[in-house]
């Protein structure tokens, strides 16, 4: 690519506009200094591991999957940051800043023979007017302020990111010919190397008169490894991005239509975080710090799967409170832990998977919860150790992007489709190599919750016919694509329901009513308490828990219940 002749040839790469000032004279300057934006200097959100699965979170991430672009390409997961722009612009992103970058940034516009950029690789199209104003709310005054042109000066597109930035950077050094100093901030490790190894290189081609630019000294280079902050965006406001991304989608693909659906991993009575806490604390300090553990502490199973509503009806329905004691404490050869509950009154109706009721507390050394189950030796908790805790009825729930299937039941949308249904044939080339196409992994103690996989048409659907003819049983755990679609289509199904908004397990207000006997054996049962009728539990679990239509544009609230 050819260097820049003049700084006035130079400026031309800075998004500033009206507001771009003259560059400072090249004699003035010793030093560059320059600032990556994402999750360096501003803590952009990323795609919300708890409200996604990992397949969609992949799927969102790519460039080419929407109309738009992905979540990178497209300017409204940025301008969604916080309470939005008209909220969060005139209070300058307050929060969201890397306030110890802010500093940095401060230091260098004072060194004052430093050249201070923001260099970024989001399209300068799309993202130049959000990122201008960010960045004079929190007035940082960027000499230049640096995004990625839709093509270089000889009009093809630039292949990546580094390469668009190592362009700009060997102008800059090409032009201001009298530094001794170049030095970046990077969070992510790849271009932390790649760019260290770029700027070595440039000082080779200086030593050895290679370089195209009069100076002949090569400059001190420091590539500085930013530690990366994870944050996400409000629920609501993310979903509602991603629902105008797949309606504009769709309206370009209305033959390969997608739409938002649900995935429920297991259904048990949910603690909070304090009780958690104090339920992990049973456990030996040392423990704790292995390497290999994992805490869980995060629910008591009633079934890993969604609940039929036989089940919600004994156990109260979703949103029901239970309240528990912890009597005692126990592991199976080392490798799982738990602590063994009462339901407090004894009295109390509560269904749950394993033949005790328990909290599993942790595994180590790649357990799974479900072995749990073989733990048959407790060990009494003393009396201030008995620790009493108030639990909720509810589900582990994510989200997933999936194809919009005709005729589909609200039940079947909970059963994840194979992956390559829903793609065309350039996606299924793109498709992201560390996700296998599954979704079916343990979340929390989810003793295997999730669905899909790679069998024959008979294995989902006669797990599903199973679990369905139960009084109690759940949906299924099959591994099974259930491609008999002349099958499913020909079965008593309530019509599909589209077009409502998600609603949080927190908006579910608790019932009365009678449990009954349990007759999946999987499934113990024990005592007796209240809940709603078999009726109202199913009218609250379809009325609160409706799938996300395709036409929906976002949610009465965010809240998933984890």
């Amino acid at each position: 690519m050819a260097i820049s002749s003049s700084l006035t040839e130079l400026k031309r790469w800075s998004c500033w506009a009206k507001d771009q000032k003259d560059l400072p004279p090249v004699s003035q300057i010793k030093a560059i200094h320059i600032y990556d934006f994402d999750n360096t200097l501003f803590l952009s959100s990323l795609p919300n591991g708890q409200l996604w699965t990992q397949h969609s979170i992949n799927y969102l991430k790519s460039q080419d999957t929407f109309t738009n672009g992905g979540w990178w390409q497209d300017n409204r997961f940025l301008e969604a940051t916080g309470k939005g722009m008209a909220v969060e612009e005139p209070r300058a992103w307050q929060g969201w800043w890397n306030e110890d970058i802010v500093k940095l940034v401060d230091l260098s516009l004072r060194q004052g023979d430093a050249l201070t950029i923001l260099l970024t690789g989001r399209a300068e199209q799309k993202f130049a007017d959000v990122i201008r104003r960010m960045i004079k709310a929190k007035k940082l005054d960027f000499h230049m302020l640096c995004l990625k042109p839709p093509a270089a000066r000889d009009g093809k597109p630039f292949q990546s990111t580094v390469v668009f930035k190592q362009s700009l950077i060997k102008d800059l050094i090409a032009n201001y010919q009298e530094i001794d100093e170049v030095k970046m901030y990077e969070d992510r490790p790849k271009h932390t190397e790649m760019f260290t190894e770029f700027l070595n290189n440039i000082n080779l081609d200086l030593v050895r008169g290679e370089f195209p630019a009069s100076r002949r000294t090569p400059f001190a280079a420091e590539v500085v490894q930013v530690p990366h902050r994870s944050t996400s965006l409000d629920p609501v406001s993310e979903c509602a991005v991603v629902q105008k991304m797949i309606n504009e989608y769709n309206a370009a693909n209305p033959q390969a239509r997608l739409q938002i659906k649900r995935t429920v991993f297991f259904t048990g009575y949910l603690l909070n975080q304090n009780d958690a806490q104090n339920l992990v604390s049973l456990l030996e300090p040392n423990l704790l710090k292995a390497s290999d553990i994992k805490v869980l502490a995060n629910n008591i199973m009633i079934t890993p799967r969604p609940a039929t509503e036989s089940v919600l009806e004994k156990v109260g329905g979703l949103g029901a409170k239970q309240i528990w004691q912890a009597t005692a404490i126990g592991h199976w050869n080392g490798v799982v832990y738990g602590a063994k509950v009462n339901p407090i009154p004894s009295s109390a109706v509560v269904t749950v998977e394993s033949p005790t009721p328990m909290v599993v507390l942790a595994t180590l050394r790649g357990a799974k919860a479900i072995d749990s189950q073989r733990i048959v030796n407790w060990q009494p908790v003393s009396a201030d150790k008995q620790f009493v805790f108030e639990t909720t009825v509810g589900e582990k729930v994510q989200l997933r992007i999936d194809a919009e299937t005709e005729g589909e039941s609200e039940y079947d949308s909970l059963f994840p489709r194979p992956h390559g249904h829903h793609q065309t044939t350039a996606q299924k080339r793109r498709s992201a190599p560390d996700d296998n196409g599954r979704d079916d992994r343990r979340i929390g103690n989810g003793f295997r919750g999730g669905r899909g996989g790679s069998g024959r048409d008979r294995d989902r659907n006669d797990r599903r016919e199973r679990f369905r003819d139960r009084d109690s049983g759940g949906r299924g755990r099959g591994n099974g694509t259930g491609r008999d679609r002349h099958d499913r289509m020909h079965r008593k199904q309530p019509p599909p329901q589209k077009n409502h908004a998600y609603r949080s397990l927190d908006d579910m207000p608790n019932g009365g009513g009678s449990h009954h006997r349990n007759d999946n054996p999987g499934e113990a049962h024990h005592n007796s308490g209240h809940g709603d009728s078999a009726k109202e539990a199913a009218d609250r679990y379809h009325t609160n828990f409706p799938p996300l239509g395709s036409g929906y544009d976002g949610a009465d609230d965010g809240g998933l219940h984890y």
